[in-house]
This record gives C-alpha cells, structure tokens and sequence, in this order.
C-alpha cells in the first residue's frame, strides 16, 4: 500500500494574513508528514504571501490573479504530485494527527475513495463583538468539508473539478457529484479539523450567492434522472 509520500497538502489563500501561518503550521506538525505542502495565492492584496514566503523551501508557493477558491483548488489540483490530496482552507487548522488518522482506513480498504471524520467549530479569539455564539449541538458535527477529506486523486478523474462557476456552494455542488457516483467512502470517528469561526467567513460574506445552492440541488436531481433513465433502457 503507498506510503506517506503519496500525500499532497493544497492550501489556497486569499487576504488571510491574520490565520495564514497557523494553518500551514498545521500541516507542518503533523506526525504523518506529505510529499508536499502546495500553496496558491489567489491574488491576496495583504501580508498573506510574505507569510506564506517565509514556511520556504519547506512548503511551494504559486501565484494567480484573483478568480475565486474554486479556480484556486482546480490550479492546484493540476500542479498536485500525490496519489492522496489534502486540502486545507487558509484559517483553518488540523489537530497533529489528522493525516495519519485519514490516511489509515486506505491500508486495509482499497475501494476507499474518500475517508473524513469530524469537524468542531470554534469562535476565532481575535472576534470581540459576537457574530453569534455556536450552539453546542453545532460545535463537533460530521465532516463533509474539503479540510476533512483525504482523498485518492483519482477520484477527480472520474467526478470532475471544482465548478469555478459557484461562488459559495462548490464543495457541495463537488460532493453531490461524488454521492451521485460510486465512489467509496468512510467517516471516522476522529475529529480531524478545527473550523474557525470568524467576520470573513466565505459563509458570511457570500450570502447573496446562497443560489448556488439550488442549482446544485437541480444538477443533482437531473444527474439521477438521467441515470434511472440509462438503467431503465
């Protein structure tokens, strides 16, 4: 079974200086460590890729003009050398053990093509006035956000990449490709993100675009009808 140096780490960054060196930090503690850590400034117009040039030649840095996180992801997904991807959102962070915790089930199921495990979610310390306090129900949920994936590279040849059209719903829009399809997939029981919680959440600042939504719920609904409709003939 491939080793450790299968894993690509993708990072895209845009204007997050403040959480920037945590997040690669992160990945750098990690007690299973990657091939490489790749990273793509999405045309930040802060400190974030001085930040990012200082973690060098232990992390590839790459720039591009300001097209959004799915052109971001789908740049790096092309530049990425690992049979495994990672990929983790620029004010987020991973406990030390998430790789190696994600990376186990693959050792002993090879249908896999995706494992996650859980997401906890908290306030970020530099928030003063509440955006809203998050309900302890909310706190540790199931992981079906790209930092909790690892994933065989594979799997984007069969599924497709990001849809740089959708400005907040691409990771749903992706995930509804994969469920639509066959490909194999584990949650553990481990909580192997910490979501931060902050004024510039994508979540947040993209609530006009909350549209998006339905369109992958209708892209969704016509993929399975096509399907049934394949299957029937």
């Amino acid at each position: 079974m491939t080793n450790n140096n299968s894993i690509s780490v993708l990072i895209p960054f845009y204007n997050t200086e403040k959480y920037l060196a945590e997040a690669i930090q992160s990945v750098l503690d990690q007690t299973l460590q990657p091939m490489e850590i790749l990273l793509l400034d999405d045309g930040s117009t802060d400190g974030s890729a001085k930040i990012a040039e200082s973690f060098k030649p232990q992390i590839s840095l790459f720039h591009q003009d300001n097209a959004g996180i799915s052109a971001a992801r789908n740049a790096l997904l092309k530049k990425a050398q690992g049979e495994f991807l990672a990929f983790l959102d620029a004010d987020d962070l991973w406990p030390p053990d998430h790789l190696k915790k994600l990376f186990e089930p693959f050792r002993s199921n090879k249908q896999l093509g995706i494992v996650s495990g859980y997401v906890e979610q908290f306030l970020s310390p530099d928030v003063e006035e509440p955006i809203a306090e998050i309900p302890d129900g909310n706190k540790v949920l199931p992981g079906y956000v790209m930092g909790t994936f690892l994933i065989k590279k594979e799997v984007f040849k069969q599924v497709g990449y990001f849809n740089e059209e959708l400005k907040l719903a691409d990771t749903v829009d992706w995930f509804a490709r994969v469920k639509d399809g066959e490909t194999g997939f584990k949650m553990i029981d481990d909580i192997v993100l910490r979501r931060r919680i902050h004024t510039t959440n994508t979540g947040i600042n993209q609530k006009g675009n909350r549209h998006d939504y339905t369109k992958v719920l209708m892209a969704s609904i016509k993929r399975k009808r096509e399907q049934e409709n394949s299957e029937s003939e």
